[in-house]
C-alpha cells in the first residue's frame, strides 16, 4: 500500500526495505521478509505480495525494526504490506519458504548468532515400526507443500511426509548411529516403539486384514538377548516355506491333511487345524510381527512337532524326543534343573567316552600286533623244520588193540 505509515510486523524473522529504482509507481523500497540465506548474500524471501523467492545481491536494503514504525523519511516511496492480511498469509508463506530451503540446502536461519557453524544432515524415516525406518527421503521429494508439514517444538524438528498414500515422521539426522541407538527399543526414555507391530491395514470395506506375502515384506529380523526359546527361530522361515509354494494359512491345513494321511477326526489334526488359526489371526487380524513374538514361536513349534509325528506314522503319531525346545526348569521327575552345569557335565563326559574310546582302539591295535608277531614266529619255525629233517620230533607209536583175553590173557 503506498504512502501508509504504519507499524512493522511482530514476526522474528528480518525485515527489510530493498530499493528498485524507477518503479513505475513511484514504490523504489518494496518490504522483504528474509527467511533462509542460501549463500553469501541471497536469501529466500517474502513480498508484500505473498510471493516466495530467492533475492539476490547488489541490492540496496534498509534494516527494520520488529512490530515498529517504518522510517518517515520513506514516505509515499514504500510498497509494504497489510499486516492483517499478510499474518494470514504467514504460516503458509514460512512453509514455503521452508521447503524451498531444503532443496536448496540451506542449513542457517535469518538472525542466528555470528560465526555459528551450520549443522548438515539427512531427512530420515523415524517411525521404528515402519520398514522404511532409517531410510532418506530425498530434498526433491520434499519440495512439494501438499505432502510434507514441518513441526518444531523445543528446538527439535521434525516433518510429516506423505509418500505412496502413508504418512511418515521424518527427523534431520547428523549422526546416523548415534541416532538410531537411541531409538532401539527398551531404552529408556526412547520412542522405539513396539517392534513386535507390522501395520494395521485394513480393505475398502475397514476390514483388518493382512495377506502372509506382504506381511513377510514388513518382518524384520530383530534378535533379543532374553529370548526365551533354545534354538535358531523357526516361524517366519515356516511361513516362507508355506508362501513358496504358492499356499496361504487358510489353505494349509486341509492341504497338508489330504498329502500326509492324518485323518480329519484324529486329535492331532484338531490341535493342528486350531494351532494354525492361532498364527493366522494373529497375522492377518491382530497384524504382529509373529517372528519376534515368543508365545506364536512356540506355536509354530507345536506345529513343526506335529508334522514330524504324523510323517512317522500317520495312523498313530508319536512325539518322542520332542522336549528339548519345551523343557523347563524342572525335569521328568520332578527335580530342578540347572541347564549350563548340566551342558558343561555332558560335554565332560562326551571329552570322556572319546578317551576311553580312543584306549579301546589303542588297545586292541597292540592285540592285533601280538597276534601278527606270533604268527610269524610260528611260520619261521616250521620252516627250519622242513629244512633239518634230524629235528622232526619223534612221535610215539600208539599200540593197537585192548585188553588181552583168551590164552594170551592167562
Amino acid at each position: 500500500m503506498a504512502g501508509v505509515v504504519q507499524r512493522t510486523l511482530d514476526i522474528p524473522e528480518m525485515q527489510m526495505m530493498v530499493e528498485f529504482p524507477g518503479d513505475p509507481g513511484g514504490l523504489d523500497y518494496h518490504h522483504r521478509i528474509f527467511w533462509y540465506r542460501v549463500d553469501r548474500a541471497t536469501w529466500i524471501v517474502s513480498t508484500p505480495d505473498y510471493d516466495v523467492y530467492e533475492d539476490y545481491d547488489q541490492m540496496t536494503v534498509i534494516p527494520l525494526p520488529r512490530n515498529g514504525n517504518y522510517p518517515a523519511g520513506y514516505a509515499g516511496q514504500m510498497y509494504i504490506p497489510d499486516n492483517g492480511a499478510l499474518m494470514q498469509e504467514y504460516a503458509e508463506m514460512k512453509r514455503q519458504a521452508e521447503a524451498l530451503a531444503v532443496v536448496r540446502g540451506c542449513t542457517d536461519r535469518p538472525g542466528a548468532p555470528v560465526g555459528e557453524v551450520a549443522v548438515a544432515g539427512q531427512w530420515r524415516v523415524a517411525d521404528v515400526d515402519s520398514k522404511m525406518f532409517g531410510d532418506i527421503i530425498p530434498n526433491s521429494d520434499l519440495s512439494d507443500a501438499a505432502n510434507n508439514v514441518i513441526l518444531s517444538h523445543a528446538g527439535v524438528s521434525k516433518r510429516l511426509h506423505v509418500k505412496d498414500g502413508n504418512i511418515f515422521t521424518l527427523e534431520l539426522v547428523t549422526d546416523f548411529d548415534r541416532w538410531k541407538e537411541l531409538k532401539r527399543p527398551g531404552l529408556p526414555g526412547g520412542d522405539a516403539g513396539d517392534l513386535r507391530l507390522l501395520s494395521c491395514t485394513r480393505l475398502a470395506s475397514g476390514k483388518r486384514q493382512l495377506g502372509l506375502s506382504k506381511a513377510l515384506e514388513l518382518m524384520t529380523d530383530t534378535k533379543f538377548e532374553d529370548w526365551p526359546h533354545r534354538g535358531p527361530k523357526s516361524c517366519r522361515e515356516f511361513l516362507e516355506s508355506v508362501s513358496e509354494h504358492g499356499g496361504d494359512l487358510t489353505t494349509y491345513h486341509a492341504s497338508f491333511l489330504r498329502k500326509s494321511g492324518l485323518s480329519d477326526n484324529s486329535a492331532a489334526a484338531h490341535e493342528y487345524k486350531n494351532l494354525l488359526s492361532v498364527l493366522r489371526y494373529a497375522l492377518s487380524y491382530d497384524q504382529l510381527d509373529v517372528s519376534n513374538l515368543a508365545s506364536i514361536e512356540q506355536v509354530t513349534r507345536r506345529i513343526l512337532e506335529i508334522q514330524v509325528a504324523v510323517r512317522r506314522n500317520p495312523r498313530h503319531p508319536t512325539f518322542d524326543a520332542f522336549d528339548y525346545a519345551a523343557r523347563g526348569s524342572i525335569d521328568e521327575v520332578g527335580g530342578a534343573r540347572a541347564t549350563t552345569y548340566n551342558e558343561w557335565m555332558a560335554e565332560q563326559q562326551k571329552i570322556e567316552a572319546k578317551t576311553l574310546k580312543s584306549t579301546r582302539e589303542w588297545r586292541e591295535e597292540q592285540n592285533a600286533e601280538r597276534r601278527r608277531a606270533n604268527c610269524t614266529h610260528e611260520a619261521d619255525d616250521e620252516d627250519d623244520d622242513e629244512a633239518d629233517p634230524s629235528k622232526k620230533k619223534k612221535t610215539k607209536k600208539k599200540k593197537k588193540g585192548g585188553a588181552p583175553s583168551g590164552a594170551a590173557a592167562t
